[in-house]
C-alpha cells in the first residue's frame, strides 16, 4: 500500500493521469457485511483485513467504461515494447519538460511530504525501511537522465529519430 500510495501522489504530481486515491478505514463490521471485501484465490477466499486501506476511485462511469488491469504489451527493461511510440524522441531536449517535473516534483522535500501521509502500520512502523525507500527513490530520480542514454544505447534502438 505504500508503494501504490507514494506512486499514485507522484505521479499526479507530475502530471500524469491518475485517479483519486485516499486512505480509508475499514471496519471489522464493514468486511463482515461486504463478502465481496475479500481475496479470491483459486482455492481459498481470505477476507480483507480491517484498518486503514488504500482507497482509489474507479476511472469513470463502470457502465460505459471498460478498464484493464494489464498492459496490453508490457515493458521490456523500461521500455515500450513498440519503437514508434519513440518517433518523436529526436534527442535528450526531447525528455527535458518531464526531466523538470521529475527535478521538481520528486524532490526530497516533496518525497518527505508524502511519506507524512503513509500510516505507520503499512511500513510495520519501521520509519528506517521507510527512509531507505525515500532515498532510493531520490537516488532513482537523480539517474533518469543516464538511464535514457543507456535506453539510446541499447541494441533495441528503440530511438529511430535521436539526432
Amino acid at each position: 500500500m505504500v508503494n501504490e500510495l507514494l506512486g499514485t501522489r507522484l505521479a499526479a504530481r507530475l502530471g500524469l493521469p491518475t485517479v483519486s486515491v485516499d486512505i480509508v478505514a475499514v471496519s471489522e463490521e464493514l468486511i463482515r457485511l461486504t463478502p465481496e471485501l475479500a481475496m479470491e484465490l483459486p482455492r481459498a477466499r481470505i477476507p480483507c483485513q480491517p484498518g486503514l486501506q488504500f482507497g482509489s476511485r474507479f476511472p469513470g462511469d463502470p457502465r460505459q467504461l471498460t478498464l484493464h488491469d494489464f498492459l496490453p504489451d508490457a515493458p521490456l527493461r523500461g521500455l515500450y515494447a513498440r519503437n514508434r511510440v519513440y518517433e518523436g524522441v529526436t534527442g535528450m531536449e526531447s525528455f527535458a519538460p518531464w526531466l523538470e517535473r521529475l527535478e521538481k516534483q520528486a524532490s526530497e522535500r516533496v518525497l518527505d511530504e508524502t511519506s507524512r501521509e503513509i500510516p505507520p502500520e503499512w511500513y510495520a512502523d519501521d520509519y528506517d525501511a521507510l527512509l531507505r525507500l525515500l532515498e532510493q527513490l531520490h537516488r532513482r530520480r537523480q539517474r533518469v537522465p543516464d538511464l535514457i542514454l543507456e535506453a539510446k544505447r541499447c541494441n533495441r534502438r528503440p530511438f529511430p529519430n535521436w539526432m
